[in-house]
């Protein structure tokens, strides 16, 4: 681990989108913030996410306080994505049109009815579509859908372009540096001491 800092105020393992992004906003208030990846960053899930923003779609696998945080976040998301781009000067992709399901059976109609009812129940924005009106929002889809719900309150962002940040110099108090594996062997320096916390935000990065 040669080369890094011999201290920081917070250490963030992993340099995709959550890990950049928590790094982003420490630095953006004051911390002195090193963010370590084992090789390129956003290179792993970051790169192979939808950048799904997806309350009301997935609403059916949380718990109502989870949703409210969700929700909560979700609202948060057009700041931060302004910020983002006014720093970078690169679109972040940031789509608002919501989330369309489509039936090709009344089974599967059956299924969105379902999904469709338990949103509606949590008070989240979301409305059926006749197989007409989902075809007018998305005219390739295929003719034989027989119906649609449109998730209205889900939003999308491209994680890759929200990666964007590290390629900022001098963004203030944040320095990613790539290519370090950041679980120590015997052979290894010793890692940078760090006066508050480690924050975990890879999966390869050892508890």
């Amino acid at each position: 681990m040669s080369g890094l800092p011999a201290r920081s105020d917070v250490v963030v393992v992993g340099g995709g989108i959550v890990g950049l992004a928590i790094a982003y906003e420490l630095a953006r208030r004051g911390r002195a913030v090193l963010v370590l990846d084992r090789g390129e960053p956003a290179g792993v899930a970051t790169r192979a996410a939808a950048g799904m923003l997806a309350p009301t779609s997935e609403a059916d696998l949380s718990e109502r306080p989870l949703v409210d945080l969700e929700l909560d976040s979700l609202r948060r998301y057009p700041e931060f994505v302004a910020d983002l781009e006014q720093l970078t000067a690169v679109s972040c992709g940031y789509r608002t049109e919501g989330t369309l399901w489509v039936a090709l059976n009344r089974d599967q109609d059956g299924d969105l009815e379902r999904l469709f009812a338990m949103q509606r129940a949590k008070g989240l924005p979301a409305r059926r579509l006749s197989a007409a009106e989902a075809l007018a929002r998305e005219p390739h889809l295929s003719g034989r859908i027989v119906a649609g719900l449109l998730a209205e309150g889900d939003h999308q962002i491209d994680p890759r372009a929200g990666c964007g940040v590290r390629h900022v110099p001098g963004t203030r108090g944040l320095r990613s540096n790539v290519e370090l594996t950041c679980t120590a062997s015997p052979t290894d320096s010793r890692p940078p001491s760090c006066s508050a916390h480690w924050v975990r935000c890879s999966s390869w990065a050892a508890a």
